[in-house]
């Protein structure tokens, strides 16, 4: 079966792509699941960040990036983060599509956001396990009504 689609990410071993319904990984030989993970976290995090603010999503996103200071404040905060490398990929991208006049300021700080929000999000595959499944429970507050626990605290 043939569906249009649009390749979101492709990476040596993988690529995501964007149907009508969702996002599908199209792994060929992928080296760990973790790599899977980092992906999906990845991409869920644009998918779910657009979704959440739905057609103001380039707004909030604006508003981020001045709360932040920026280029500045954003470089300084994924250094702390430890992903600085990943998102100067991102920032080179968007410099030269901005030089060349392919992308204009405001989108330039919208896009870059928007893949810092999908970076953070990635790092959590990077977790060990233990942190995955109390983090897991964490955000599943249906689980602590299924087992009548009366607070978070009280379950872990």
């Amino acid at each position: 079966m043939v569906f249009s689609s649009s390749v979101l990410f492709r990476q040596n071993n993988y690529s995501l792509v964007l149907l009508y319904n969702g996002i599908y990984i199209v792994a060929n030989r992928t080296n760990s699941t973790v790599e899977l993970d980092e992906a999906i976290l990845h991409e869920t995090a644009h998918y779910g960040g657009k979704q959440h603010h739905k057609s103001q999503w380039k707004k909030a996103y604006t508003s981020f990036w001045f709360s932040l200071g920026g280029i500045a404040g954003l470089k300084k905060i994924v250094r702390k983060a430890g992903f600085a490398k990943e998102l100067g990929r991102y920032d080179d991208s968007a410099n030269k599509l901005y030089n060349a006049k392919e992308m204009a300021a405001k989108d330039r700080s919208v896009y870059l956001i928007d893949e810092f929000l999908a970076l953070a999000q990635g790092q959590k595959a990077h977790r060990k396990l233990p942190s995955k499944i109390k983090q897991a429970i964490l955000e599943s507050n249906w689980i602590y009504k299924g087992i009548g626990c009366l607070g978070y605290s009280s379950c872990l």
